[in-house]
């Protein structure tokens, strides 16, 4: 059964992103990372938790989280499945 999901994962709040020295922002580059390393089955919480902890690491900015409140699509879960490119 598949039951429709909306979930939010942002950098913070309003206030700007801090870029590092690198092509990519601490929080795309541990999205990047998580993406094409991280488990071969996650959920956008494991997701979502994966880049509050390491975001945090390096600075004091905190990834918000959570399912967005369209009642019609509360219940589900959305699931990533990592494709075998080997």
């Amino acid at each position: 059964m598949t039951i429709p999901s909306r979930y939010i994962i942002t950098s913070g709040g309003l206030e700007p992103v801090i870029d590092n020295a690198g092509k990519h922002s601490i929080f795309t580059g541990a999205l990047l990372h998580y993406l094409k390393d991280g488990p071969p089955v996650f959920s956008a919480v494991d997701l979502g938790q994966a880049l509050r902890e390491k975001v945090g690491i390096f600075t004091d900015r905190i990834v918000r989280m959570g399912s967005l409140t369209d009642f019609s699509r509360q219940d589900g879960a959305f699931v990533f499945l990592r494709e075998n490119t080997d």
